[in-house]
């Protein structure tokens, strides 16, 4: 029996400027929805979370938010 869920898979922000800063090992943000998106077509849920307190500005927050709203391929907010 295998894993039906994908628990916060290293979303920390969704901003590639953001990303290469905290992160720059880490998948952008293209390659980051591309994953959920396989995981979901499999039939593995997933959560994301939003980390904040460094470098990112709450536009970057509102941006997250935004992208996630404004999805029209909502398999990517599980």
């Amino acid at each position: 029996m295998g894993s039906t869920l994908c628990p916060a898979p290293a979303a920390e922000i969704l901003d590639d400027q953001v990303r290469f800063i905290l992160s720059r090992n880490k998948l952008t943000t293209e390659e980051w929805k591309s994953v959920i998106r396989t995981a979901h077509g499999c039939g593995i849920r997933s959560t994301s979370t939003l980390m904040y307190g460094h470098v990112e500005t709450p536009e970057h927050w509102v941006n997250q938010l935004l992208l996630a709203s404004r999805n029209p391929e909502r398999d990517l907010w599980i």
